[in-house]
């Protein structure tokens, strides 16, 4: 603890401010701000949250995890399509059925994905939300479910807008 007014890392700087953790008196070039004060560099090393702590092992399980979830909702999606197409219901229910199931996937997606990080949150886990909602929506355009015209039909794009929103809230 040094209270000579001078820095301890830089002695040619006069400072009246002292590290809270420490007390050693710190300038502001090296002073760390922190949740209870100003810090010395050794005394500042922040941990992050544990809910937005992603080890790399954590993140592949969850990628995957994503991709398998996306492939599942995209095969039910494609089931329920073929058995909208059989039933008897007019054509523009069939219609807003699906865009509706579309819609509520995401939600899915997002809950798996929730799970299998252990609640974890983060902008990481959003993006491999929308990796699982695009695994989805790709094995539908593979099937030829829905054709590429899905980019121009503004229904559609409402769908997948919600799709992504529902997943990613999730995290």
């Amino acid at each position: 603890m040094t209270i000579d007014g001078r820095c301890s890392r830089h002695k040619g700087v006069l400072s009246s401010l002292l590290c809270a953790r420490c007390g050693d008196t710190i300038c502001p070039k090296c002073m760390t701000v922190s949740p209870v004060g100003y810090r010395c560099p050794d005394c500042s090393k922040l941990t992050k949250l544990p809910t937005y702590n992603l080890p790399k092992k954590l993140l592949l399980k969850v990628l995957v995890v994503a991709i398998f979830v996306g492939l599942a909702v995209g095969a039910i999606l494609f089931v329920f399509a073929l058995s909208l197409g059989a039933s008897s219901l007019p054509t523009y229910l069939n219609y807003y059925l699906f865009i509706a199931s579309i819609a509520i996937s995401g939600f899915f997606i997002g809950e798996g994905v929730s799970l299998a990080s252990n609640r974890r949150r983060g902008r990481t886990l959003k993006l491999i939300c929308s990796i699982g909602v695009l695994t989805s929506i790709s094995l539908l355009l593979a099937t030829n479910v829905i054709g590429s015209g899905i980019f121009t039909n503004f229904n559609m794009l409402v769908a997948l807008a919600v799709a992504f929103y529902l997943a990613t809230i999730r995290v």
